[in-house]
């Protein structure tokens, strides 16, 4: 596959992007949505982006699991109908990794639109699918030790004349571990070479002299999610908090968001009265043990009432063996509990079975189940009543982000957006109890939120606005009381001034406007019992994600914007709505030169969804604001980290939207942030600002930071004109926007500095002529991972590279 080339690489990346981007946007599915099969468990594994860069090829491989004996695998290939030459030359080879294994079962395949669900949980899709699409595969493919299928319509018939089709499969072999790799002929594959673009020339006129014709209120930000390399022992800590606060920037938004708990949620376990117990956390194999921790008043541990590993019922207070039950296994158990903690005041176990299994397990490792263990015990201070609160993931973190955005003297925008998952569910909410800077699991726990919305568990909506109450006055008021009125310091006294309620609510919980009104209406209320009596922080609703289905976003302004749905108590919390803006595959963008469409999404989203909602603002709630605190890419990052295109645009198209949003809605937009700071493999790597191997930012970091230093609430927009000496019409430019430059001027507070921002929205140089341009400065291809460079001016002109950003500063 080396040998193709590189434009298919391009194509395959994107054509990959395309159906992540279908899983989580318009499928709704979680953003953890890159799995792999162990057992009938989910777990999160790594996407390997180095691996579509390497191989070239228009694949999705789902990995499989290591040694277990009903591992399965997934691959994904299209039949590349809408990229000339490449029709009827796809493949999708399926293998097994034992020499002697074969491929045993087709557990899943179709031939059509992409399906829904993800690797292991997949269905057919609605509509366009070949009927016979498994009986065709499991022909080709059972009983062999390698198969090679050609989504064609050849071989699968045409379900739907005229339009992309994907070949999707998931096999299991009879025995370890199997492949799915995706690919096409070289000598069929080559895509038609676009011809080169025109020259471009285009000339900026501002006129300085005239009124404004708006005064700068949005603020250029950025979100900070919570995540392993931005933990204490992350070997780029330090250089990444110092980027951080280089940055200089307010109204951050700080996210401790659901796969990572550990970072987000500070009690993490029911309180559970006399009983101490350890919980559904420890699980054998996930490296941290059982603690029993009897406090300062609880004096020590005085019996074990209950043990289990591997098998039981019920919740602390209540546990009980499952059935059949093993008495000599339960009693072994119990026994080590009681030699390793009674008399003492704080014990731990491990979750390891050669020290809690009575007799060795008859099944080989990879069959055995991931065994939990469980403890109930009482400590010597019978009416020591326990809780589980702990903050110190969660102090580390936040409180280095708040250092690093000077959070006591500027507005940011805080949200543990992960509440206790035992607030919805009663019987489950396991999570991994081991997170460092150097794992490879990113502090990942798939699969942490349970039950549905609203919270009605362990003491339903006023626990959930206790718990948020409580977690408030643990940064606001110096610690806060428990659930048994036992003090627990802090020391802290953050100035927090704005909390935004939950993250993407429509993903999480199954939430309805309904139910997400009921549970705000709750946090709000629980905050200021506990934290803000003097009710000073203002509050950010629905926080829904991109919001393609501006009906459905309207749908829930609509119900949530109306005072009578509220509590009475919480009317008055309506300061902040937000949404989020990602484009999305309704901008496909399979090469280069279609990173133009990053333009063309900001178009519609600014001139019409944003118009949408702002006119149910102003019907229900015209004192509301829009705080559009995410916005970002995914992808797709053709060459990854180490080619800067991708990073160039994605910059560009943030400081578009910030532009184009500040200009036409004013204070009605207080922030545009970028997203996001940090993240990685394994996650969404295409959103990250930072390189995750260095520390050092991307083009995106850069273009994020040039446009926060060059401009401040107060400045003043210029009327400010781009004509273009090519005809637009002859461009290849894919964005309804009438000019493939942007430009927009302003004059800064104070000091009637004169700037321009330009961005050159297409992937080829242009000429930029701004009439008495003294100096500027660009984001592009030729910066990449550095500073802003500064770009030649001679007789008002310079060139600006392909989607880059640039500073001019005009002479006065």
């Amino acid at each position: 596959t080396g040998a193709l080339p590189h434009q298919l690489a391009q194509v395959a990346y994107s054509s990959t992007n395309l159906y992540r981007t279908n899983l989580y946007r318009h499928m709704k599915i979680p953003k953890i949505m890159y799995m792999k099969v162990i057992g009938h468990r989910l777990i999160l594994a790594t996407l390997l982006l180095q691996l579509f860069e390497s191989l070239q090829c228009n694949c999705v491989a789902f990995a499989s699991s290591e040694g277990a004996a009903d591992s399965y695998f997934c691959g994904i290939q299209s039949d590349g109908i809408t990229t000339p030459g490449h029709i009827e030359a796809a493949y999708l080879d399926l293998s097994c990794a034992d020499a002697d294994a074969t491929i045993k079962f087709i557990v899943f395949a179709s031939y059509g639109s992409l399906p829904t669900g993800i690797c292991g949980a997949f269905q057919q899709p609605i509509g366009c699918r070949a009927e016979n699409g498994t009986a065709i595969v499991k022909e080709m493919c059972i009983g062999k030790h390698v198969c090679r299928l050609w989504p064609n319509t050849t071989t699968f018939g045409d379900p739907c004349l005229g339009t992309e089709k994907f070949l999707v499969v998931q096999a299991q072999c009879s025995t370890g571990d199997g492949t799915a790799t995706a690919g096409c002929l070289t000598k069929n594959c080559n895509p038609v070479p676009a011809p080169p673009p025109p020259p471009l020339t285009v000339n900026v006129t501002v006129d300085w002299e005239a009124p404004s014709i708006q005064t700068v209120a949005t603020v250029p930000s950025l979100q900070v999610v919570a995540h392993a390399l931005l933990m204490r022992d992350s070997p780029i800590h330090d250089k990444l908090f110092s980027m951080l606060h280089a940055m200089n920037a307010s109204w951050v938004r700080y996210v401790p968001w659901l796969p990572t708990p550990l970072l987000g949620v500070a009690e993490l376990e029911p309180p559970s009265g006399t009983a101490l117990c350890v919980g559904e956390s420890v699980v054998e194999g996930q490296g941290s043990p059982g603690v029993l921790d009897c406090g300062r008043t609880g004096g020590v541990i005085a019996s074990v009432d209950f043990a289990a590993f591997g098998g039981h019922t019920g919740r602390c207070g209540a546990y009980a063996h499952a059935s059949p039950a093993v008495p000599a296994q339960n009693e072994h158990v119990r026994r080590v509990v009681e030699e390793r903690c009674v008399g003492h005041r704080a014990c731990t176990v491990p979750a390891d079975p050669t020290v809690l299994l009575a007799q060795p397990a008859s099944l080989p490792l990879w069959e055995q189940p991931r065994r939990r263990l469980v403890v109930q015990a009482r400590c010597s201070n019978q009416s020591k009543q326990h809780t589980y609160w702990n903050f110190t993931l969660l102090d580390h973190q936040m409180l280095d982000v708040w250092t690093a955005v000077q959070g006591d003297t500027r507005p940011q925008i805080p949200n543990f957006s992960t509440p206790p998952t035992w607030l919805y569910d009663l019987t489950s909410w396991g999570y991994s109890t081991v997170c460092t800077g150097n794992g490879s699991d990113g502090c990942l726990s798939p699969g942490y939120e349970k039950g549905t919305a609203p919270a009605t568990a362990h003491g339903g909506l006023p626990a959930l606005g206790d718990y948020y109450g409580r977690l408030l006055a643990w940064y606001m008021r110096g610690g806060m009381y428990d659930e048994y009125g036992e003090f627990h310091a802090s020391g802290h006294r953050l100035n927090i001034t704005v909390w935004e309620v939950y993250n993407e609510v429509d993903h999480e919980h199954q939430h309805t406007p309904a139910t997400y009104t009921q549970d705000f209406d709750a946090i709000v209320q629980g905050i200021r019992k506990h934290a803000d009596p003097n009710r000073t922080i203002a509050f950010v609703g629905m926080s829904l994600p991109n919001i393609d289905n501006t009906d459905a976003v309207v749908a829930w302004a609509t119900y949530f914007l109306n005072a009578s749905n509220h509590a009475p108590a919480a009317q008055d919390a309506l300061q902040y709505i937000g949404y989020h803006a990602y484009p999305t595959a309704a901008y496909p963008m399979h090469t280069k030169d279609d990173l133009s469409q990053l333009f063309a999404y900001v178009d519609d989203f600014v001139d019409n969804k944003i118009a949408a909602v702002q006119a149910v603002i102003d019907r229900l709630s015209p004192g509301t604001k829009t705080l559009l605190d995410e916005c970002g890419t995914t992808g797709p990052m053709f060459g990854g980290l180490d080619d800067p295109t991708y990073w160039v645009a994605s910059g560009a198209y943030w400081a578009y939207l910030w532009a184009r949003a500040a200009v036409l809605y004013g204070d009605k937009i207080p922030v545009v942030g970028q997203s996001q700071f940090m993240d990685s493999p394994g996650r969404e790597p295409g959103v990250t600002m930072m390189d995750w191997r260095t520390g050092n930012g991307t083009a995106k970091y850069w273009t994020t930071r040039l446009v926060i230093d060059a401009v401040s609430v107060g400045d003043r927009f210029q009327s400010t004109v781009v004509t273009c000496s090519t005809p637009v019409a002859t461009l290849p430019f894919l964005s309804t926007s009438t000019q493939p430059v942007y430009a927009q001027a302003w004059i800064r507070r104070g000091t009637n500095t004169q700037q321009v921002l330009v961005i050159n929205k297409r992937n080829a140089n242009a000429t930029v002529s701004v009439a008495g341009a003294s100096w500027a400065e660009s984001v592009d291809e030729r910066s990449s991972e550095q500073p802003p460079q500064s770009v030649a001016v001679v007789d008002d002109t310079f060139t600006l590279g392909p989607y880059a950003t640039a500073i001019v500063t005009v002479a006065t």
